[in-house]
């Protein structure tokens, strides 16, 4: 009797185990399908594999744009996360990405002026609240 019980706790510890491996595995798969589709969307503009509709390629391409001064299509892709699921890790990034984007818009690039800046550091405090808020 004692015996069956340890072949059947070593059987359990086991099937713990698999799990923990799929789970893995799983994870793994996820993690170079996002790569995949970030490299898809920097090679070409419109990307158009399922891949590329994934959140973290999304938010990305964001990033992506943002950097190289297409502020209007990253602001786009931003706001398309935020509106997706605005209680997800993602949307939280994209808030705080989105931020900083017009805060690096409001303070460089030549100074655009108090005129041009002071709308944008207010559409940044704005996000920066929401993401408090969130």
């Amino acid at each position: 009797m004692r015996r069956s019980w340890t072949h059947i706790a070593f059987g359990l510890v086991a099937l713990a185990c698999a799990a923990v491996v799929a789970d893995g595995g799983l994870r793994m798969k996820h993690a170079e399908d996002v790569r995949q589709a970030v490299a898809q969307a920097d090679a070409m503009t419109s990307a158009s594999s399922h891949l590329a509709d994934l959140p973290e390629a999304r938010l990305a391409r964001a990033m992506a744009l943002s950097k190289a001064g297409a502020y209007a299509d990253a602001q786009r892709l931003y706001e398309a996360l935020i509106q997706d699921d605005a209680s997800s890790d993602l949307a939280h990034a994209a808030l705080f990405d989105l931020g900083n984007m017009y805060l690096r818009q409001a303070t460089g690039e030549g100074n655009p002026g108090p005129v041009k800046s002071l709308p944008l550091l207010e559409q940044a405090k704005q996000r920066y609240r929401q993401l408090l808020r969130a």
